[in-house]
């Protein structure tokens, strides 16, 4: 077996790994416009099936993510967090002896409102319903651009997987073809 074929056939599987994978997530994005070529049309599976695929993320949050029930429980959390501190207008308007009384009695009757509001708004959230609309308003550019912010750094990480997987099968291969001759 010639040893120096081992670190040129490591390299090449290399780029080789490299590369695919580089392609393959360079392809979930573009081309962006289907192309004709022949029979075929090419296109990203991302702009192609946008919309199913915005559909799918959208069941997926607003059945295990941001429920409509943990979409009130944050604005009541808010609300209530809102409400630990003073409210400046019974400062304004309320006598310095019924300061406490007035204020923790403004307390409970806004939160009472506010769940009950909430309550029943509760009905009228479509967590599912509002994101597919902002996958809508989202051009294909962008959401490439906030797919690659959220998970780029571990597709580069995949990539260079990629390259060593290559290297070593690149090696392996040059074991192997040096004892079939």
């Amino acid at each position: 077996m010639n040893i120096l074929l081992l670190p040129i056939g490591s390299a090449f599987g290399a780029v080789i790994g490299y590369l695919a994978n580089r392609l393959a997530i360079w392809m979930l994005f573009h081309p962006i416009k289907p192309i004709k070529v022949g029979p075929f049309t090419i296109q990203g599976i991302f702009p192609k099936k946008k919309g199913a695929i915005a559909d799918r993320i959208a069941s997926v949050i607003s059945e295990r993510v941001v429920t409509k029930e943990e979409v009130t429980n944050i604005v009541k959390e808010a609300i209530e967090s809102r409400m630990n501190g003073s409210i400046p207008v019974v400062s304004r308007i309320t006598p310095p002896v019924l300061k406490g009384i007035t204020e923790s009695l403004l307390k409970h009757v806004i939160l009472g409102i506010t769940s009950s509001f909430l309550e029943g708004a509760k009905d009228e959230i479509d967590v599912r319903e509002y994101i597919m609309r902002k996958f809508d308003e989202v051009g294909d550019r962008e959401f490439e651009e906030m797919f690659m912010d959220a998970v780029g750094k571990e597709l580069k990480y995949i990539s260079l997987n990629d390259a060593l997987l290559g290297a070593l099968v690149g090696a392996l291969e040059v074991v192997v073809m040096s004892f079939l001759h």
